[in-house]
């Protein structure tokens, strides 16, 4: 039987873990963005048809646009690591308050709802 707070850590767990994964496909979907930039990038550099003025007007844009995008991934990888921790602390305090019951043999008790009486 687990006591409210032991539920209460697992919702905490399961939310934290569902956190992380929309972090991590977030990056992801940032990460690939930045990628076929740098592959536009780069064509944009070898290609001899356009005007130096147009290549530069075009690179000072993507660059900006790519400067943006690490930025963002700067930042979730941050807060990954943050949520990461929380996942470890929520983690060890459902794993010790495991612990304890077991070493206090405490018996599993349900209490009743008792129904309010009408004096």
């Amino acid at each position: 039987m687990l006591t409210d707070f032991q539920k209460s850590l697992l919702v905490d767990i399961f939310n934290t873990t569902t956190s992380i994964r929309a972090t991590q496909r977030a990056i992801i979907a940032l990460e690939r963005q930045a990628t076929f930039g740098f592959a536009v990038l780069l064509s944009i550099l070898t290609n001899p048809n356009k005007e130096p003025s147009e290549k530069e007007d075009e690179l000072v844009a993507l660059t900006f646009a790519l400067s943006g995008l690490v930025s963002q991934i700067r930042s979730l990888r941050e807060e990954l690591e943050g949520l990461q921790v929380d996942l470890q602390l929520e983690t060890n305090a459902l794993a010790r308050t495991i612990m304890l019951a077991d070493t206090l043999d405490v018996p599993d008790v349900e209490v009743p709802n008792v129904p309010e009486s009408n004096q």
